[in-house]
């Protein structure tokens, strides 16, 4: 019997800077009742969710994906661009898109910067996302 496999790829947590109030245990206790098979929490230019996500995604059977929101500068309004993490040096390379976007006005990331730490990333700006 072949079973559809559902993922939810874009999903702000409590634990991101006050873009959401989901609880994480309450995602993936939910996700787990509706058959989503995994779960990718994308919180904006943050990462505070992971351990706690990690601990529920276990718990409940459901694969997390690591992954997070950037905004990227456009030289207009910033542009969210999904990031999702492949492998470890990928992990390394958003903590640090993450640190250059928390030190500047606006917490925006360039395109170039972005380009130099994509090793270990699938990155899609989130329109194109959607219309995939």
């Amino acid at each position: 019997m072949n079973m559809i496999q559902r993922a939810e790829l874009t999903v702000h947590t409590k634990m991101g800077p006050g873009n959401a109030c989901t609880d994480i245990r309450a995602l993936f206790e939910r996700a787990k009742q509706k058959g989503v098979t995994a779960v990718a929490v994308t919180d904006t230019n943050s990462v505070h969710a992971y351990r706690c996500a990690e601990q529920a995604a276990r718990e409940y059977g459901v694969k997390l994906i690591h992954g997070c929101e950037l905004l990227m500068e456009t030289g207009g309004e910033p542009c969210p661009i999904l990031v999702f993490v492949q492998k470890q040096r990928g992990l390394w390379n958003l903590h640090e898109l993450i640190s250059l976007a928390l030190g500047r006005e606006g917490g925006t990331v360039t395109r170039e910067e972005i380009e130099a730490r994509r090793d270990g990333l699938l990155i899609a700006g989130a329109r194109e996302l959607w219309l995939a």
